[in-house]
Formats: structure tokens, C-alpha cells, sequence
């Protein structure tokens, strides 16, 4: 039992944030994993609001059984069904403010923590205030 006691709980992280299409760029390298220590909300240009995700969990044992579910605040409606693939892509995503949740679990019964990545995606010129201003 003490060594029950002193395992870590098992958790789920965001391991990538790209830009995919011309020129693919890494806006989010996977560093600073802590849930509770949440990064500065990266602000994204919106011609490059086509974006993936990758992620993972520290559940290694039986990692081919791992399953995840995602959810995008301020696009998708509900969490994803639960899928074996570890990436996600949004493409054409609206100016605005998002946060991307992720969960994962080994089997019906064991479901680990939840890590979730905020970003902006900001308006095009011909929508900035800017635009309006001319």
C-alpha cells in the first residue's frame, strides 16, 4: 500500500501545437506541462488558423490500449467519442478565443486528468478595427 501511496497519478498532455499548411511552424513545443501553470494564451494571426494538435499521456504500460477525447471551447459542441489517434487538426477556425481539452483513459474504468491549451485566433485585417477605421 506505501507504494501506492507514493505513485503518481497518470495524466494527459498536449505534446504539440502546429500550424499546418505552408510552411508548417511549432507554436507549442509540449514544455511547461502543468495544467495549473497554464502558459500565456498564444495569439495566432488569422491566416494561420489551420492548427493540430498532438498529445499523450504518461500511461506508457499499456499504451496501445490508450484512448483519447478531445473538445475545442468555441467550436465543438460536446467531447469527441473516444479514438486511438493522438492528433487532432482544426482547419479554417473563426477569429476568436479557444481553449482545446484533452482527456485520456485505458479501458472503461480507468480515466486520467484533463489538460487543456488556450489560444486566440485573431481577426482578419479586413475584420480589424483598423479595416473599419479606413
Amino acid at each position: 500500500t506505501k507504494y501506492r501511496e507514493k505513485t503518481l497519478p497518470y495524466l494527459t498532455y498536449v505534446t504539440s501545437v502546429k500550424i499546418i499548411g505552408n510552411g508548417d511552424s511549432i507554436i507549442y513545443g509540449g514544455y511547461n506541462q502543468s495544467a495549473d501553470d497554464q502558459l500565456a494564451r498564444a495569439i495566432i494571426p488569422y491566416k494561420f488558423n489551420f492548427l493540430q494538435f498532438a498529445f499523450t499521456t504518461s500511461f506508457l504500460r499499456h499504451k496501445p490500449g490508450t484512448e483519447f477525447s478531445y473538445y475545442l471551447q468555441g467550436y465543438d459542441k460536446h467531447w469527441s467519442n473516444w479514438v486511438i489517434q493522438h492528433e487532432k487538426e482544426y482547419t479554417n477556425l473563426p477569429e476568436g478565443t479557444y481553449t482545446f481539452h484533452v482527456k485520456s483513459r485505458y479501458g472503461p474504468s480507468f480515466e486520467f486528468s484533463e489538460y487543456s491549451y488556450s489560444f486566440k485566433i485573431q481577426a482578419p485585417w479586413y475584420r480589424s478595427v483598423w479595416a473599419f477605421l479606413l
